[in-house]
């Protein structure tokens, strides 16, 4: 089941997948097929776990341990990009690969 699973995403079928639903609940609510509007933004985490604790990165302002999460996400609340960096990494350099992926695929932003 993984290597169909992988091979979907090395051919970008889960990608497809993933926007044509998301076009599909935009058009439902009567709204453009495509995003207009976004939100970005970023959450520090805990390890879950004390082996995960073992490979943390502190993050100064925040005193948090291990990885921030920074999202792009419309105004209906759907991902349109997710990256996972360590905490030390400050917000302006871990959000900039989630906006540039945002603005190759819908490059009239």
């Amino acid at each position: 089941m993984f290597y169909y699973y992988s091979l979907w995403i090395k051919g970008g079928t889960t990608k497809r997948i993933h926007d044509l639903f998301g076009a599909e609940v935009r058009s439902r609510a009567g709204r453009a097929r495509e995003p207009t509007a976004a939100v970005m933004d970023s959450q520090s985490a805990n390890p879950p776990s004390a082996r995960a604790r073992r490979r943390w990165a502190p993050d100064g302002r925040k005193k948090v341990k291990d990885h921030e999460r920074h999202i792009i996400a419309d105004i209906r609340g759907l991902l349109l990009a997710v990256i996972v960096t360590a905490a030390n990494i400050h917000d302006r350099h871990g959000g900039q690969v989630p906006l540039d992926n945002v603005h190759d695929h819908y490059p009239r932003w």
